[in-house]
């Protein structure tokens, strides 16, 4: 998988689960893609959360919780700063600046540095398919299941 094809599974739309580590959080959240630099993630656990979404598009955050809708700064919530976070990391992944990407036998790993902190992103090399994010400085862990190209 060479650079283009990164870029090519970036900008693709996408749904997958994911495990969430972030902080002092555990979470399960459908994360959802349609179009590039923007992405919705739908709690379902823990039960504090579930049902929660945050839809974040270009700096911009809309929360709804049970059909009540509102608009947000991202980095006012936890579920904001994680749709940000990973609508920051995948964007930074695409440009052709600023980034690495390295086969290793496992995975190819896409690194670079946006606003949270430097980010580690391992795609599936056969399907490009996303299978974790991590960016430490910011405590956020992310485990992909069943990701899914729409």
């Amino acid at each position: 998988m060479d650079q283009s094809q990164v870029e090519s599974r970036m900008t693709s739309p996408f749904e997958t689960t994911a495990n969430i580590s972030y902080k002092d959080i555990k979470a399960t959240a459908r994360i959802v893609s349609e179009e590039p630099r923007s992405c919705t993630v739908s709690f379902t656990s823990p039960s504090s959360l579930n049902g929660m979404s945050f839809a974040f598009a270009k700096d911009k955050l809309t929360v709804d919780y049970n059909g009540i809708s509102f608009d947000l700064d991202p980095s006012n919530l936890p579920g904001g700063a994680v749709a940000k976070m990973v609508v920051s990391a995948v964007n930074s992944a695409t440009e052709p600046q600023g980034v690495h990407v390295e086969l290793k036998e496992s995975s190819v790993e896409v690194s670079g540095l946006i606003e949270a902190g430097e980010f580690l992103l391992k795609l599936d090399p056969k399907s490009g398919n996303f299978l974790k994010l991590s960016i430490p400085a910011s405590e956020l862990e992310m485990e992909f299941i069943n990701f899914c190209p729409l």
